[in-house]
């Protein structure tokens, strides 16, 4: 079974890291499966990528969504493949270009990193369903030469744009809590980064929303103790208060930052269980795997 895999973006961008991780994983698990598509600033083929005309040999195209929807991904519609698959995330942000994309591809299947968006997402597939970011234990982990000497860090935008992220930042300061905030980071990056965090404090782009962001899983897997937004989905990935901390607003975040100054054990014991969970159930592969059962329950040519 052969699978070309659609993804474009900035290298180490989310985006790109994604479909590179779906890449690694499927040839771990015996498959032949080539990247399609483009650096989007230059143009410029990603290396070893195949053409759409040699994309004919292959049996499925899986499509990772990098939120660029660029001719790369417009001509894809002619892609002569058996199946075509869609892994989209970040639809609440925009979500017309993202639903105009599946009108136009006629996906055979659809997996979406949100939950709340699938009741729509059926109008475009026979095949939908929810499948959240994971993580690549080759790269996101531990890293015993980095000093875990920064308190509580947060790898991601602050300021510009990102209004409300900025204003939760300052009112967890204004309560007495340092944050260490780098903007930018991805890749090897975000890995050196968050090595050095006892605790992540993670911010999604719009509260409330539900989305699982890939940051929810990698801080984990970096040995840091997340702490996350509570939303409804997070109850299906990780054990609340044993895996991971929640909060609801930033004086939340005061409480929890006080609670483990006073009880160091409980912030070693939360940040190991939360890094053992991650890796036995939330890798790549593991994503790759669900993806493929799914895909072989409904009967698709494989």
């Amino acid at each position: 079974m052969t699978f070309a895999v659609a993804y474009t973006g900035m290298p180490h961008a989310p985006g790109w890291e994604t479909g590179a991780h779906v890449i690694r994983s499927l040839r771990e698990l015996g498959f032949d499966a080539l990247p399609y598509g483009t650096y989007y600033q230059s143009n410029e083929p990603i290396e070893h990528s195949i053409s759409l005309q040699q994309m004919s040999g292959f049996d499925t195209l899986i499509v990772v969504d990098s939120g660029v929807f660029n001719d790369d991904y417009n001509q894809l519609a002619d892609a002569e493949v058996e199946n075509r698959v869609y892994w989209l995330s970040d639809i609440e942000i925009n979500p017309d270009p993202y639903l105009n994309y599946c009108s136009q591809m006629k996906f055979d299947a659809i997996f979406s990193t949100n939950m709340k968006w699938l009741p729509k997402l059926r109008e475009y597939s026979p095949i939908v369903h929810y499948l959240p970011y994971g993580i690549d234990p080759s790269r996101h982990r531990i890293m015993n030469d980095v000093e875990k000497d920064i308190e509580l860090g947060f790898v991601g935008s602050i300021g510009g744009g990102y209004t409300e992220r900025t204003e939760f930042v300052e009112k967890v300061k204004e309560g007495g809590i340092e944050i260490t905030t780098t903007s930018g980071h991805s890749g090897w990056d975000f890995i050196k980064a968050t090595n050095r965090f006892q605790n992540t404090l993670n911010l999604n782009v719009s509260f409330g929303d539900g989305l699982l962001n890939a940051r929810t899983f990698e801080a984990p897997a970096c040995g840091s103790l997340l702490i996350t937004n509570a939303c409804e989905e997070l109850a299906q990935s990780y054990r609340e208060e044993w895996e991971v901390l929640t909060y609801e607003s930033p004086e939340d975040v005061v409480k929890i930052m006080k609670r483990l100054r006073a009880h160091p054990n409980l912030q070693k014991n939360i940040a190991r269980v939360g890094y053992e969970a991650t890796l036995e159930r939330h890798t790549y592969k593991m994503r790759a795997q669900e993806m493929l059962f799914q895909l072989s329950a409904k009967e698709l040519q494989f």
